[in-house]
């Protein structure tokens, strides 16, 4: 496989992650606009198999956390790593699936499980 066709299988797979996490997972306000590496691809990330270009680095973020993110390097890599750990533990007390898997906006517009029993705050 080139380094193009592994460079596109990896932006495939965050595309999904982005698609599938539609708000920003750290403020929760506004709608995810890209897939952030908690730690970077510059940081041993070259290989596509590499611990870097994997869901349990991403977390989907709106730009201004983005933006956050990439202008506190230090301090986003604690926070998100941290953030990533609790969202990961938490799970729909209505299914039990895991929050990351199921996240979906309902049609009130609240943040919930694609179970659509429980909003994400009850």
């Amino acid at each position: 496989m080139t380094t193009r066709s592994r460079k596109g299988a990896v932006q495939n797979k965050m595309n999904i992650y982005r698609a599938d996490h539609p708000i920003c997972e750290r403020c929760q306000r506004y709608r995810s606009s890209s897939v952030h590496h908690i730690q970077s691809a510059g940081m041993g990330g070259r290989p596509k198999d590499s611990p870097v270009h994997q869901e349990e680095n991403w977390l989907a973020l709106c730009m201004r956390c983005h933006e956050w993110a990439e202008s506190h390097p230090a301090k986003a890599r604690v926070e998100l790593t941290e953030l990533k750990k609790r969202l990961v533990a938490e799970t729909c007390p209505s299914c039990g699936k895991n929050w990351l898997e199921t996240e979906t906006i309902l049609q009130n517009g609240e943040i919930g499980c694609s179970c659509k029993n429980r909003t994400k705050s009850t």
